[in-house]
């Protein structure tokens, strides 16, 4: 069986062509929108691990709401077979009905059932442009800088 070893949610990730290194450019786990309904658009990236070369992962990821309701779900196979590792890269398209925490559900099938290998929450916030620009400092801040993290706006990736 696959493990997945970690999960992100951002803006864009970025890979090097050359090198094959990574960037996960803007992490999202706050987003502060001006209203709902709302299209949203964020990029999750996650690494995996085989047991055996050549074992094709079965997963999925999804977006929860705040009442239990799945948003949207896609899924797929992560085949390759010569790396024991594997790092995915998706992109996930919503609509948000309401604020409040949503989750990022990152499934695999086991078996005969699907099992939740990580769930990432996102907080939703609907705040008016005026508050917005009074209020730099957000919900969430780091705690190296005191920095407001994850209050960018979202869209679509390029």
């Amino acid at each position: 069986m696959a493990t997945l070893m970690w999960t992100i949610t951002c803006q864009r990730i970025i890979v090097d062509i050359d090198s094959n290194f990574v960037t996960y450019v803007d992490g999202v786990e706050e987003l502060r929108i001006p209203t709902v309904p709302i299209a949203l658009s964020i990029m999750v990236g996650s690494l995996w691990t085989r047991d055996t070369l050549g074992e094709s992962i079965r997963m999925r990821l999804g977006i929860v709401d705040p009442d239990g309701t799945v948003l949207m779900q896609t899924e797929g196979y992560l085949s390759d077979q010569v790396a024991m590792r594997h790092r995915a890269h998706l992109q996930l398209i919503f609509l948000i009905h309401k604020p409040g925490v949503h989750f990022v559900t990152v499934e695999q099938f086991v078996g005969a059932d699907w099992t939740i290998e990580k769930s990432i929450p996102i907080d939703v916030f609907i705040v008016s442009p005026e508050v917005a620009k009074d209020e730099p400092s957000g919900h969430s801040s780091d705690s190296d800088t005191g920095l407001a993290t994850g209050t960018a706006s979202v869209t679509h990736p390029t």
